[in-house]
């Protein structure tokens, strides 16, 4: 496999600019195998590149709980209702704690009472978190039943982009030939439809504040599908570990304004 260098993120330098992100030596043309440190040599020259040229990384860490599209609103609201619950549960035992360590101190109790068990007690730390759990379970299956018609249904009108992540690049294809590579560029309000590949291993998209990771399988076509509904500029990366580089495999979202967005198909080249 030739040696490429790869793009990261706009507005980042390459990967390792005039460096191949990894040299691969295959064992049918004679070279160093398993036994004799060929393993070692390779990972030497990956540490080499990495040590010696920069690497495009994520100014601002993606986050699920700042929700951009109505794929990923109800998963941060589900998050923050049972982050509510857990707190309920963990104020409410610490101060169990606090209010026996106070009720029966040992100058109020010096000799502590004797009992073999309360049944009131152990009905009720056995039915609150029963219906804690009902509770959990009946949130998430509204969640599910609220995101299972935005993935399973294709809008009449949605924008449709083809494409691949392959070690270690995204490629995208826009209806009207362009390509673009680490980058999306979406206009906001639009029903957007991705269908996307994987020639080689197993990767998966991931863009948390606009759509859920999914995995894609090498053999088959994964269709993600969103509506982007606040302008900005959003990272996501591979969620699925696929080599060495498996790192900076980064891509970048610009959701713009749908003004803004016909003002850059009209300036920028398609079928590049």
């Amino acid at each position: 496999m030739p040696a490429a260098t790869r793009m990261g993120p706009p507005g980042h330098p390459p990967l390792n600019p005039g460096r191949a992100v990894c040299s691969f030596v295959s064992p049918v043309a004679g070279a160093a195998g398993p036994g004799d440190g060929g393993r070692w040599r390779l990972a030497a020259r990956f540490l080499l590149a990495r040590a010696v040229s920069p690497v495009g990384e994520v100014p601002v860490p993606p986050s699920p709980l700042l929700p951009a599209s109505p794929s990923t609103a109800p998963i941060a609201g589900l998050f923050w209702v049972v982050t509510a619950i857990a707190a309920l549960v963990f104020l409410g035992v610490e101060a169990g704690f606090l209010w026996a360590a106070y009720r029966y101190h040992q100058r109020r109790h010096p000799v502590p009472a004797q009992f073999t068990g309360n049944a009131r007690l152990e009905i009720a730390w056995t039915i609150l978190p029963a219906l804690v759990m009902v509770l959990l379970f009946v949130l998430t299956v509204q969640t599910y039943t609220t995101l299972r018609p935005i993935f399973a249904s294709e809008p009449a009108s949605s924008l449709l982009i083809t494409g691949e992540g392959r070690q270690w690049v995204w490629l995208f294809r826009y209806p009207d030939g362009r390509q673009l590579v680490n980058e999306l560029r979406l206009p906001r309000g639009e029903a957007v439809v991705l269908r996307l590949r994987a020639p080689d291993v197993i990767h998966a998209f991931a863009v948390p504040q606009l759509v859920p990771k999914r995995d894609l399988i090498p053999g088959r076509v994964t269709e993600i599908r969103f509506t982007p509904t606040v302008a900005g500029v959003y990272y996501g990366m591979c969620a699925e570990f696929c080599g060495l580089a498996h790192a900076q495999m980064l891509l970048t979202v610009y959701v713009m304004e749908p003004a803004d967005y016909q003002a850059w198909l009209q300036s920028a080249p398609s079928g590049r």
